[in-house]
């Protein structure tokens, strides 16, 4: 009997490379906004309006960046997770026939009962 070896790259990559590079960028975003801060105090004390409003736009849209991709990632780990989940299943022991239990793929297997 074959171990089930399913993680996310294998049951959805196209899901487990999004979630993976909006996690990646989400924190990316969260960190640097702050040189957006930075600019901003930097433009304060050298009396430079053209640089607080660069710092103003730089941690709004980092900030936004962070957030949204931080959401959105969310939703796309829970999507990930189902359809591990299904995977793992669907195709561990018994006799294995086509899976219909899922949308993954056509060419999964299932141990779910013998007929249809």
């Amino acid at each position: 009997m074959r171990e089930p070896t399913a993680g996310g790259f294998r049951a959805a990559p196209g899901t487990a490379f999004a979630c993976l590079a909006m996690g990646v960028a989400a924190a990316v975003a969260s960190v640097t906004y702050t040189i957006g801060l930075r600019e901003v105090i930097d433009g304060a004390i050298a009396h430079d309006s053209g640089e607080i409003a660069f710092g103003g736009a730089l941690v709004a849209v980092l900030f936004t960046a962070s957030w949204v991709l931080a959401i959105v990632s969310g939703t796309e780990g829970t999507m990930l997770t189902d359809r591990v989940n299904l995977v793992l299943g669907c195709g561990s022991r018994g006799r294995r026939r086509p899976c219909r239990h899922s949308s993954i793929s056509s060419d999964r297997t299932c141990s779910r009962g013998s007929s249809s």
